[in-house]
């Protein structure tokens, strides 16, 4: 677990080796997934069965050095499946 302070409250992070797989932040009743994806996974995102909605957030986020970031608030189970896959994209690459 990783404690951001009183301000932002806490997260919890799934690394593999040196990398972050996958943020899990808290909010009010859900949970926000936040992942980052060099061009080659965003491209392999874009190519997949991944929800549309996804799909527009990862083509729209803005491309820094890392990749690009996109967030997903977990209110129900409806978005699992988009997210395991997800990180099995990311894992691959």
């Amino acid at each position: 677990m990783e404690i951001s302070g009183e301000k932002y409250g806490w997260s919890f992070r799934i690394k593999d080796k040196k990398r972050v797989i996958i943020y899990l932040l808290p909010q009010d009743r859900f949970f926000r997934v936040s992942l980052v994806f060099g061009q080659k996974a965003t491209d392999m995102v874009l190519n997949s069965t991944i929800a549309d909605n996804i799909k527009t957030e990862l083509k729209n986020a803005r491309a820094y050095a890392e990749g690009r970031g996109i967030r997903i608030d977990v209110k129900d189970k409806s978005s699992l499946k988009d997210i395991e896959e997800l990180i099995k994209i990311k894992l691959a690459n």
